[in-house]
């Protein structure tokens, strides 16, 4: 061991006399606690050379700064590693994932608070990148759990720089137990099985940052996300713990449910990208989409829906204006992809929530408007072309209404009958009434051939006492002689 009277002024050359190259997979904390053991160092060593700023030993003994290499000047590190480069000092962080996912390399991802171990890989002298992740357990090429704590009585937390003598051993005063002997448990097959998926993902995502692909934006990733929900099989809940910042942590839990790469990442950011400015080229109906039915011949041409700059097709909901395509649940010239898988995928919410909310309404006998129903089930044409046949929102409505009519005459119908048919100005009074509730006041009015005013007169007493009060407004002569 070199004492730290002969370090003191000494060169980086002459303290560091061994090095090695980076291993597959290993971590930057590793690779510096690898460069100590080389050269007999005390542990931390080589980082409190090659820190960026004086920080204590519990700062820089956190694993968050080995994910970002924001206390470690890498620059100064590549000399002393013999001469590694700097972007493969790179890879034993999550620097380049970040850069690609988040557009910057500053982000700090949310780690284990302490560092975490395997006593295998402490007895091979290595600490592998992904263990640094709160959300990987154990350790995959051994089938460990991963230790954070001495045990045996110490209980104090690993921390493989506050400047113990022998890197992988504990810095407790008189302890200096070898992490190596830590107490752990062997994963069931199944937490074996979960661990390797999420470790296998982490990897691919590693491998495929380190080729430098186009770099994200928060705000990018979270459409990217969303886009990637859209077009596969994944639970609802990680659809609503997206945001508009995901963690690391999602991004993997939701590669995981949807079994997507890192390849499936950048191929929807790419979909996500402008495309060149196309100009709608209308067809003989006037939209532009190429597949309304109106311009296939399927469909009766009708005139477009018209606004100020925008126009709206009809038939198939596509609402454009002069220079672009605004909206469209197809995919066209102009217009992307994702858009409208997204627009396609919302509709068929919309009308999930629309035939739920008229079967309600259906059975509770609540009148039935379009505007009403619209507006409960949260649609509103500036969300959504609702109006369109393609949509066929108003349709269902529509098909609502009319079975609550039929209903409702059927009601009718079966009071008309219970009442005694010899007193016919009540069975009239019955009749119209549940025709009002059926069809409309005005039109059972004309129906009957009756005025307004006698028909709410006759509403009120029924209001006011049910069919005696009705009965009561017949003729007295009537009622006399069909009363019991």
């Amino acid at each position: 061991m070199i004492e730290p009277e002969a370090l003191f002024g000494s060169s980086w050359e002459a303290v560091i006399r061994t090095s090695r190259l980076p291993r597959p997979g290993e971590s930057l904390a590793g690779y510096v606690l690898a460069l100590d053991d080389l050269n007999l160092l005390d542990a931390g060593r080589v980082l409190r050379l090659t820190r960026r700023i004086q920080s204590g030993p519990r700062k820089i003994g956190r694993p968050g700064y080995f994910l970002n290499a924001s206390t470690i000047d890498l620059a100064a590190l590549s000399p002393i590693a013999g001469g590694v480069a700097v972007e493969e000092l790179e890879r034993l962080t999550a620097i380049p994932l970040l850069r690609w996912l988040y557009g910057s390399a500053d982000k700090v991802v949310r780690p284990h608070p302490t560092f975490r171990i395997c006593p295998t890989c402490a007895r091979e002298r290595q600490i592998p990148l992904v263990s640094l992740f709160a959300d990987v357990l154990g350790c995959a090429e051994h089938s460990l759990a991963l230790v954070a704590r001495c045990g045996s009585g110490c209980e104090s937390p690993i921390a493989p720089f506050v400047g113990q003598e022998l890197p992988f051993t504990c810095h407790e005063i008189g302890c200096a137990r070898r992490y190596e002997d830590l107490d752990t448990r062997v994963l069931t097959a199944e937490e074996v099985v979960t661990l390797r998926q999420r470790v296998a993902i982490y990897q691919d995502l590693f491998d495929f940052a380190a080729t430098r692909p186009h770099p994200m934006t928060v705000a990018t990733l979270s459409h990217v996300l969303r886009g990637l929900i859209n077009t596969t099989i994944s639970p609802a809940p990680l659809r609503a713990r997206i945001g508009r910042r995901p963690s690391l942590a999602l991004v993997v839990e939701l590669l995981a449910a949807t079994g997507s790469t890192a390849r499936d990442l950048d191929a929807q950011m790419r979909g996500l990208a402008r495309p060149q400015t196309v100009r709608p080229t209308p067809g003989h109906s006037g939209c532009p989409n190429p597949t309304c039915a109106a311009n296939l011949g399927h469909a009766k041409v009708r005139p477009l829906m018209r606004c100020a700059r925008e126009s709206q097709c009809w038939t198939c909901g596509t609402r454009f204006a002069p220079d672009r395509v605004l909206f469209s649940y197809d995919e066209q010239p102009g217009y992307r992809a994702v858009f409208a898988v997204h627009n396609r995928t919302r509709l068929l919410g919309h009308q999930e929530r629309l035939r739920a909310l008229c079967d309600r309404w259906l059975a509770s006998d609540r009148s039935i408007t379009r505007e009403a129903a619209l507006r409960q089930a949260g649609i509103r044409p500036s969300i959504i072309p609702h109006l369109s046949d393609r949509a066929g929102l108003c349709a269902i409505v529509d098909a609502a209404q009319a079975r609550q009519r039929v209903l409702r005459i059927q009601r009718q119908e079966a009071a008309v009958t219970s009442v005694d048919p010899a007193n016919v100005d009540l069975r009239q009074r019955v009749a119209v009434l549940g025709l009002a509730h059926a069809v409309g006041v005005a039109e059972a009015c004309k129906r009957e051939g009756i005025q307004r005013s006698r028909f709410y007169r006759w509403k009120a007493a029924f209001d006011r006492g049910g069919l005696p009060a009705l009965q009561a407004t017949c003729p007295r002569s009537l009622t006399k002689r069909t009363s019991p």
